[in-house]
C-alpha cells in the first residue's frame, strides 16, 4: 500500500511541474501579446519559448493585417494567425 502511494505522489508531482510548464509557456506568449517587456535572464525556458514564439505569431499577423488592409492577396492562406490579420485589416480598409 505505501508502494502505490508513493507512486501516486510522484506520478501528482510529474503533472504539477508539467502544467507549470505549460503556464510558464502560456504566460511568456501573453506577456508579448500584451506588449510587457523581453523576459530577463532569470526568466524560465518555457517563458522565453513562449514570449518568442507569441513574437513570432505578432509579426505574422502585422503581415497579413498590412496585406488585408492594402488590398494584396493573401501570402499565407494556411496560416491562421496571418489570416486573422488580414481579415481584420480587410475590415478596416
Amino acid at each position: 500500500m505505501r508502494h502505490c502511494f508513493s507512486i501516486l505522489c510522484m506520478a501528482f508531482g510529474l503533472l504539477l511541474s508539467g502544467c507549470d510548464d505549460c503556464s510558464q509557456n502560456d504566460r511568456g506568449y501573453d506577456a508579448a501579446w500584451n506588449g510587457e517587456g523581453a523576459p530577463s535572464w532569470s526568466s524560465s525556458k518555457e517563458y522565453r519559448e513562449g514570449y518568442e514564439q507569441a513574437a513570432v505569431d505578432a509579426e505574422m499577423y502585422d503581415d497579413g493585417y498590412y496585406d488585408g488592409f492594402n488590398g494584396h492577396g493573401p501570402k499565407y492562406s494556411k496560416d491562421p494567425v496571418y489570416m486573422d490579420g488580414f481579415k481584420d485589416g480587410k475590415k478596416r480598409r
